[in-house]
């Protein structure tokens, strides 16, 4: 019985993590999709070298805390997977 609690905590902490990292992933897409829109309709001029910098180093932030965010997320999955199939071999 305590395996079966244990694996029913270990499968909502995996759902919970599975939505953190579609929302990390849809979110990071709805920026980029931004950026597009922005340099599409010329709200951000690529011939204006001072907007290309400040855009490229406000992304490369951006894209970057994303990435760690989806990179974290990830392992926790993994891990939570290998926890599972380590009580599934116990049963």
């Amino acid at each position: 019985m305590a395996l079966e609690k244990k694996k029913n905590i270990l499968d909502l902490q995996h759902s919970r993590n599975l939505q953190y990292l579609n929302t990390a992933f849809i979110s990071l897409f709805t920026y980029v999709i931004g950026i597009v829109i922005g340099f599409v309709t010329n709200e951000i001029s690529y011939r204006n070298p001072e907007q290309v910098m400040m855009t490229a180093i406000i992304s490369a932030i951006v894209v970057s805390a994303f990435l760690l965010i989806i990179q974290r997320y990830r392992t926790r999955l993994y891990r939570i997977l290998k926890a599972i199939d380590e009580l599934d071999a116990a049963e």
